[in-house]
């Protein structure tokens, strides 16, 4: 997996927390692999392609999806519901847009489509795509969320 991308990737989720969300997470060394260790909660999904193809995804537990929604509205959410959902997509498509246009410049161009969210109690997401896979680990206070990156090969 190109570090540049995975930088990218990294770099925008931390300015997306510290400007849009009031969060300050702290980030851990990148995993190989597709399989996040959260068993449901909430994903949001944003499809690439151009000169990379292939997915970059956020997947976070409920309790801490709805503590990011309701830190985004400034309102006090209790539950998963439509404004989580939204929250949740936009960080998605903010973290595949930002890392875009960190590298525009670069070899590493590509488009994004409009996210996907996926929300259950207890789902697995793992890719079938023949490529690369990586996830960035994420801590805010003692709660872990997951920013992956999946490569078509």
């Amino acid at each position: 997996m190109d570090s540049k991308l995975l930088q990218a990737v990294r770099d925008t989720t931390l300015d997306i927390f510290q400007t849009m969300v009031s969060m300050d997470p702290q980030s851990d060394e990148p995993i190989p692999g597709d399989k996040s260790p959260l068993n449901g909660g909430i994903s949001g999904i944003v499809g690439i392609a151009g000169k990379i193809k292939g997915t970059i995804s956020v997947h976070f537990d409920k309790n801490l999806a709805i503590r990011v929604a309701s830190n985004i509205l400034e309102e006090e959410i209790n539950e998963i519901n439509d404004d989580v959902e939204d929250a949740v997509g936009e960080i998605a498509n903010m973290v595949a847009g930002g890392a875009k246009t960190k590298l525009f410049k670069s070899d590493i161009s590509f488009d994004i489509s409009i996210p996907t969210v996926v929300t259950g109690e207890d789902y697995t997401m793992e890719s079938k795509m023949d490529g690369e896979a990586a996830l960035l680990p994420f801590t805010v206070g003692k709660e872990k969320f997951f920013v992956e990156v999946n490569l078509q090969g």
